[in-house]
């Protein structure tokens, strides 16, 4: 019976778009990825039907798919042999590799840590911002990170075990760049900190992304001071590369893992690098003076060495954490020194306001004291002269005044006088008694003295004075010393805090010197530890099963970090490398959390049931990568992924969720899976995770097609370009003939003029961009057969040249970047019949694309398949890039009709004059239909030539005039009004007007007698010599023309064009 859990399937390199360059290696594809997937999808599944079910079920899906029989199936160039059967090893497979891990993590009784932390995502909560001002101690690379680098790095030292963080890195934002100081933060923090080196890898299923790894992130230049140079012999880099015996060939400037392992642990190399270390260690000591001497140089003592660059590191990490205050210092004083001046002076005007309130108060008290002297004086003056009149009243009053009567008697008497006398009012009521008048008068002064400030007024008043003093001082007091910080700071980064370059110079400073030094130092004691623990090592080699034993195995992993801190493979290798060699029963295990952090490089490319295997064997786990580039290689298709995990048993919910926590075959992607899981992220983007923003690749009209095709303009762009030898975003219209095969394309007309363009350029290409001359040029196409198409025309039109041009499809080139790229659409929009062009599926292929252009993108093909009012697809968007502005039109990429059979019988025509009497002439020589495709109108060039007249003198003799034309730039889109009465006229006086958005040809066709291609507007070039372009078409006259005319108007038949009307309703 045949195995239940498989089906028979067609190889993904017979699939297109090819992955990868298959160069000659494999047949024209069978079918399209799509028409496969498709296929399988209608295809009804029988697990448990024989063998002759099953070779029914394959033969009926190859004929579907390929529309032919597979017995019948034979492509051009190929011939059939007879038919070989081969039973399928499925050890023989690099994914045997990373099966221990999926066993040992099935048993388990709980998945690890990190791996669960991916499969459960965030589960609907947001990833934690970054804290501002994290710590970051190490850093290498020659460029200083910007802001989000910065905070990427300070994500990753925040992560706990079991945690995993997304970084998205968009096209040429500094991804390599990144890793290697994440790397070198990692390294530094555990040496600060006492720790065991920490066991870093970086994997991939990307092999180039894996060999640019290898190869650029662990460089030590030769030319670097002391401490950046190795300290040990033969070992030029801190990255080492595992690698299978094929890549081998293609890592020569990578230090490769085998071989360094044979090496580290051999006795002699062993005595070989105490001494060689110990004599850097010596001009180290020399070079920095007596701060850190801790030995004598011949003095054999590498316990010693280490003390020594222990306390060097930690000076530097002092140094590191100082700078870094000094700098938070300023930044809150600068970012608060207007608020304080503004402080100080309210200040200021407060304390002269309370210096004043207390001599008030002073004048208030005087005042108040001279007054109630005043009144008591008045006082005293009254109660005695009242006494005095009481005692002029007569004897017997007096005598008797005890008696009621006479006591009031007395009363009114007394109080008439202190009316008289002004001493009380007039209208005082009798009083009863003698007593009561001296009373009233007593209330009356006491009524009179004024409210009196508190005792402690005064006290107040100056206690606030004093304050205000006080808190003045002190802001003057810190503003001095923010100042004298900033001093400082501008001291020692040359810049002034607060400029515009500060910023780039202080970050500049504290990476490429002190962080950077602190990693160097840190690398330098790695390696005196190594050697100071060599008899540590020997375990490693004379244990159980030697280095591969379950004990051993992790302290031979220790004795590698020290030496190179970060291990780079793919996901096969890297997952073979953490396992241990358990004996012949139980095969290769998985070790306990082996590495320390897991980065996954280009993740987005990376299948998550091949990558997230590997997050059981770490503690902490980087994502780093870009959903919106090329996605996994799809090794089935979404339907047969839904076939097993339906399979499995999953739901259609569990089915859906998986797919959403980007977790399927087909689809998803580590980098996806990484995004709903990720603990930290930005604050001001919705991108899960942390997003580099800083572009440093393209210029700017080139990136900035990305930025609207997916990354919202979220990318900061560098400055533009200046004086580029042509428009960063060029096109030519080459009108040439699409070819199946198989089940891909060819255009060989459309190869012949990127080509012969190219030659013609070449040496200005050279001048423009400098540089190695492989990396100048690439020729990007969809289509794996159209790849060599196009190197056999490079190497007619470059000879051996051709050989330094990169020929691919985007796979090839993911990675990479080249000054000027090429974009080959090969199919044309009457191949298509008007559908979707393949590369317009999804954003991922143009993205890349475009994104590989450092200084120009140019597409040279049919560009009808670029319609700028298609709305959101990626081809219009890319065509209002490219139809910006008309400088960017390529006007000296030959036509098609250059490279015909004909092409030796035909009449290059140049300059305005000529194109016009050839214009004339068409008009003239037409009998029965004549052809103008003029993209553009103006009214200028209509009247110069007098088309109107020809156009009626024409129809009048019976010739049918069709003219194509319409919008091709947002410019003209915007005009439409206005080219509208010309449309108009041109109808009235007898034309066809046929009105598109996809006509880019310039072509003009006289029955089957004149054909003239070329790049002259014939209806809007300018007439004045003067303000006219280099314009060049060719001709072709006679019998030769038949051959064209038929296939010219069913191409142009096939735009959809609308019909003008001469009189709209």
């Amino acid at each position: 019976m045949p195995d239940l859990g498989h089906l028979p399937f067609i190889p993904r390199p017979l699939l297109d778009p090819p992955v990868g360059d298959r160069a000659n290696a494999w047949p024209p594809p069978v079918a399209t990825y799509d028409d496969y997937d498709a296929a399988i999808r209608e295809q009804v599944v029988n697990r448990q039907e024989d063998w002759s079910a099953r070779l029914a079920y394959a033969e009926d899906m190859f004929a579907k798919i390929a529309d032919e029989p597979a017995c019948q199936w034979l492509p051009a160039g190929w011939q059939r042999e007879r038919p070989l059967v081969l039973s399928w090893d499925r050890n023989s497979s690099s994914g045997k590799l990373l099966l221990p891990l999926y066993d040992a993590w099935a048993k388990a009784e709980s998945p690890p840590a990190t791996l669960t932390a991916v499969i459960k995502g965030n589960q609907g909560q947001s990833a934690v911002p970054i804290p501002p001002n994290t710590r970051r101690l190490g850093h290498t690379g020659g460029r200083a990170l910007n802001a989000k680098q910065r905070d990427a790095v300070a994500a990753a030292a925040l992560l706990e075990d079991g945690q995993v963080l997304a970084v998205n890195g968009p096209p040429g934002t500094g991804k390599t760049s990144l890793l290697k100081s994440l790397i070198a933060d990692t390294v530094v923090r555990a040496a600060v900190l006492g720790q065991e080196p920490p066991r870093i890898i970086i994997t991939s299923t990307n092999n180039q992304a894996v060999l640019n790894a290898a190869k650029d992130i662990g460089k030590s230049g030769a030319s670097a001071s002391i401490e950046g140079q190795r300290w040990l012999p033969q070992i030029d880099q801190w990255v080492a590369y595992v690698s299978s015996e094929d890549a081998k060939a293609k890592a020569k400037e990578s230090l490769i893992f085998d071989e360094l392992r044979v090496r580290l642990f051999a006795k002699p190399y062993q005595e070989e690098a105490r001494v060689y270390f110990l004599s850097r260690f010596a001009e180290w000591q020399q070079a920095t003076g007596p701060q850190f001497s801790a030995i004598d140089p011949d003095d054999d003592d590498i316990a010693a060495a280490c003390k020594a660059l222990t306390a060097a590191l930690e000076h530097v990490v002092n140094e590191i954490d100082q700078q870094s205050r000094r700098k938070q210092e300023v930044d809150r004083w600068l970012a608060a020194r207007a608020a304080v001046a503004n402080h100080i002076a309210a200040l200021a005007a407060a304390e002269t306001e309370a210096i004043a309130d207390l001599a008030r108060l002073a004048d208030r008290r005087q005042q108040e004291q001279q007054r109630l002297k005043e009144i008591s004086r008045e006082h005293d003056n009254a109660i005695n002269t009242l006494r005095y009149r009481a005692t002029l009243h007569p004897w017997w009053m007096k005598l008797f005044s005890f008696v009621a009567g006479i006591d009031a008697a007395r009363a009114e008497l007394l109080r008439q006088s202190a009316i008289s006398l002004a001493i009380l009012p007039p209208e005082t009521p009798a009083l009863p008694t003698l007593m009561s008048v001296f009373t009233r008068v007593d209330a009356k002064f006491q009524a009179q003295r004024p409210s009196t400030l508190p005792v402690n007024a005064e006290a107040t008043a100056q206690a606030r004075i004093n304050a205000l003093q006080s808190e003045r001082a002190g802001l003057l007091q810190a503003d001095t010393e923010g100042r004298q910080t900033a001093e400082a700071l501008r001291g020692w980064v040359g810049t002034e805090p607060g400029s515009p370059e500060f910023e780039a110079a202080f970050q500049d400073r504290m990476d490429n010197e002190l962080r950077a030094r602190a990693f160097d130092l840190a690398l330098r004691l790695r390696e005196g530890q190594f050697l100071q623990r060599v008899s540590d090592w020997d375990e490693a080699w004379t244990g159980s099963r030697g280095y591969k034993g379950r004990a051993t195995r992790p302290l031979f992993l220790t004795a590698c970090a020290h030496v190179v801190p970060c291990i780079v493979g793919t996901v096969y290798k890297v997952a073979q490398h953490n396992c241990y060699y358990s004996g012949d029963r139980d095969g290769t295990q998985p070790l306990p959390l082996p590495v320390d952090l897991l980065i996954y490089d280009e993740a987005g490319q990376v299948a998550p049931d091949l990558g997230l295997g590997l997050l059981g064997l770490a503690r902490r786990a980087i994502a780093v990568g870009d959903v919106h580039q090329l996605q996994p290689v799809e090794n089935f298709s979404e339907a047969s992924d839904g076939q097993l995990l339906e399979a499995e048993g999953l739901t259609d919910a569990q089915q859906i969720a998986c797919r959403r926590q980007g977790l399927n075959h087909a689809g998803g992607s580590v980098m996806a899976a990484f995004q709903m899981a990720t603990a930290f992220g930005d604050s001001d983007t919705q991108v899960p995770g942390i997003l580099l923003r800083e572009h440093f690749r393209c210029v700017p009209k080139v990136i900035s097609f990305c930025n609207d095709l997916v990354y919202k303009r979220l990318i900061c762009m560098k400055p533009e370009e200046s004086d580029p030898w042509i428009e960063p975003m060029s096109w030519a219209h080459v009108r040439g003939q699409a070819r199946r095969v198989g089940k891909s394309w060819t255009n060989m007309v459309e190869a012949q003029a990127i080509a012969e363009w190219l030659a013609r350029h070449w040496n200005t290409l050279g001048e423009c961009y400098g540089g190695p001359p492989d990396e100048r040029v690439a020729v990007i196409t969809p289509f794996g057969s159209q790849c060599g198409v196009l190197r056999q025309a490079l190497e007619k039109h470059l000879g051996d040249k051709a050989a330094l041009v990169t020929v691919g499809t985007v796979h090839t080139l993911q990675g990479m970047e080249r000054n000027l790229v090429v974009f080959s659409p090969t199919v044309n929009f009457a191949s298509s019949n008007g559908g979707t062009p393949f590369f317009n599926r999804g954003v991922h292929m143009l993205n890349v694309a475009v994104s590989r252009a450092k200084n120009t993108f140019v597409v040279i093909g049919d560009m009808s398949l670029f319609d700028a009012s298609a709305g959101h697809a990626p081809s219009a968007i890319l065509a209002r890039h490219l139809y910006r502005s008309p400088e960017n039109e390529l006007t000296d990429v030959r036509p098609a009709l250059a490279y015909s059979s004909a092409a030796a019988q035909m009449e290059r025509i140049d300059g305005t004059e000529q194109h016009r009497t050839l214009l004339v002439e068409a008009f003239q020589i037409a009998r029965e239909r004549l052809l103008v495709s003029s993209p553009f109108l103006t009214q200028a060039a209509i009247n110069a030539d007098q088309i109107l007249n020809l156009i009626e003198t024409a129809t009048d003799a019976g010739v049918e005039v069709t003219i194509y034309t319409g919008m091709s730039t947002s410019q003209e889109m915007r005009s439409e009004i206005d080219t509208a009465p010309l449309r108009t006229a041109l109808a009235k006086a007898g034309a066809a007007v046929m009105v598109t958005t996809r006509v880019h040809a310039k072509t003009l066709a006289a029955d089957d007698t004149l054909l003239v291609e070329g790049s002259f507007n014939w209806l809007s070039a300018s007439r004045d010599s003067a303000y006219s372009r280099k314009e060049t078409s060719f001709a072709l006259r006679g019998t030769p023309v038949q051959h064209h005319t038929k296939t010219l108007w069913e191409e142009f038949s096939a735009l959809g064009a609308k019909r003008w009307r001469a009189d709209p309703l």
